[in-house]
């Protein structure tokens, strides 16, 4: 029987690593290291050691609004550049620029179904969606339209305002891209689904087969997750199967079950007390989770809670 209830409140908890700017996402590279987008410095650190971060840290420097990053297994390493509309290689042939995809508008998560990168952009000033690209010619197409966002809650006076470089405030504005995250989920029976959510309706949904609209979804199909509030990152523990969504505003961790359509509204989270927790993500193992702070500029780690 699988453990549905991680204790990461009953584990331990320290600050793994320090002197980040602004670290949104972070992800684990095939060959086990763990990157961390900076997105007002520009930047990709490997945080694997922990400490202090410096520029000895940085594994691709230039980037413009770093976000989401997702390592294919051939060694590219894609990150949505959210503030120059376009998705960049940084890892293996990364000097090939054909690799790389433009043309978005604000993309900022990103995950790979079925050889395809699944991307969330923006779509109006209140909406975004989620676009399917074909990696080996660059077609797009459109799965599902109209996810209800709004621009992200502000940082002002947590952040040092040397963070800031003259258009940061502005792309901060359009950055509504958070309203709407995306994940894989591993079934029991080793299927792999494409989730998608609305941040501002506190909604998951599994991705549909066909292409719609969000709204459309919710009522055609009993959603996954309600009554959220404002979601960060996303991601499934592959040991117990469970979902685990950060909830930046209130600073706490919800676990939510993925076979089973609940509202959360009154169900208490795992981890409370965080400073706006952005992302999530577990060590290879799963024996380990892993939290990044905006304003704070640094990640925790939970470990010991098995």
């Amino acid at each position: 029987m699988l453990k549905t209830k991680l204790n990461l409140s009953k584990g331990k908890i320290e600050v793994f690593a320090t002197n980040l700017q602004t670290p949104s996402h972070m992800e684990w590279t095939k060959d086990g290291r763990l990157l961390v987008s900076e997105t007002s410095a520009g930047r990709v650190s490997d945080i694997t050691n922990g400490g202090k971060i410096t520029e000895n840290n940085v594994v691709y420097d230039g980037l413009n609004g770093p976000s989401s990053i997702v390592p294919l297994e051939d060694g590219r390493i894609y990150v949505c550049e959210t503030f120059a509309n376009r998705v960049t290689n940084i890892g293996k042939d990364n000097d090939n620029k054909k690799l790389n995809f433009d043309n978005f508008n604000r993309p900022y998560s990103i995950v790979v179904q079925d050889g395809n990168l699944e991307i969330v952009e923006r779509e109006s000033s209140f909406s975004n969606r989620v676009v399917k690209i074909n990696m080996e010619n660059g077609e797009s197409h459109t799965k599902i339209t109209n996810i209800p966002a709004l621009p992200l809650p502000g940082l002002e006076g947590l952040l040092p305002t040397e963070q800031f470089n003259d258009d940061f405030k502005e792309n901060w504005f359009l950055y509504s891209g958070c309203s709407g995250w995306k994940a894989n989920l591993l079934d029991k029976e080793g299927n792999i689904y494409s989730l998608s959510s609305s941040s501002v309706m506190g909604t998951i949904v599994y991705d549909p087969d066909i292409p719609t609209t969000f709204l459309d979804l919710v009522d055609m199909f009993d959603p996954i997750a309600t009554g959220l509030d404002l979601m960060g990152g996303m991601i499934q523990n592959k040991n117990n199967l469970m979902l685990y969504v950060t909830q930046p505003r209130k600073g706490t961790i919800m676990e939510i079950n993925p076979f089973e359509n609940r509202d959360y509204r009154f169900t208490p989270p795992i981890v409370q007390g965080l400073n706006f927790p952005t992302c999530i993500r577990f060590s290879p193992d799963f024996k380990e989770a892993y939290v990044c702070s905006s304003p704070t500029g640094s990640v925790w780690r939970f470990y010991d809670f098995d």
